[in-house]
Parts: C-alpha cells; sequence; structure tokens
C-alpha cells in the first residue's frame, strides 16, 4: 500500500514570503499577559494598594518596574579599547614567531 503524501508543499521548495508571523508580533499568551496585567494596574484598588506599599518602603521594584513600563528599557552603551598581541611557534622548527 503505497503512503499518500500528506505535505501541503512538496519537499525542498523555498517557503512562501507572507507565510510565518509576522516580524515583532508578540504570540497569544505574552499578549494575553500584557492585557491582564493593564487590567490590573488600570484597578484603583491595586493602585491605592500600590501606592500605600511604595509609602511605606515595601515594595521598592515597583518604582522601577512602573518607570521602566512608562519609559521602556534604559540602553547602556559600552566601549573598550583592546591590543591582542598573538604569537605563533613554527611547527616546523618550534621557534616563535612574532
Amino acid at each position: 500500500m503505497a503512503r499518500a503524501n500528506l505535505r501541503p508543499f512538496a519537499k525542498g521548495h523555498p517557503k512562501l514570503p507572507t507565510s510565518g508571523r509576522k516580524k515583532g508580533s508578540r504570540n497569544r499568551k505574552t499578549k494575553a499577559l500584557r492585557e491582564f496585567f493593564a487590567e490590573v494596574r488600570s484597578s484603583l484598588e491595586w493602585q491605592d494598594s500600590a501606592k500605600t506599599r511604595m509609602g511605606r518602603g515595601k515594595a521598592p521594584h515597583l518604582e522601577t518596574l512602573m518607570v521602566r513600563d512608562e519609559l521602556g528599557d534604559p540602553t547602556q552603551k559600552v566601549s573598550a579599547e583592546v591590543t591582542v598581541k598573538v604569537v605563533y611557534d613554527d611547527i616546523v622548527t618550534g621557534t616563535p614567531v612574532a
């Protein structure tokens, strides 16, 4: 009994340029989680609780998260100068070559 080809595309053909998830789009769980937290943050009860906790110093990371949520993640630029000296040994003679 011959096995039918159940694949929608023949092997070796490139995928269509419009197929798959679009660049920058979020998956459903991430989107649902963001919507849930947005709903919680918009709750007056949560806002009062957050103000109280921050006022007492009981939520130190909450302020940082709120600022990151509003302004985005901070970027950190690093520059460095590096000097590298590579020394090889001559395989035949065993003498160092600079």
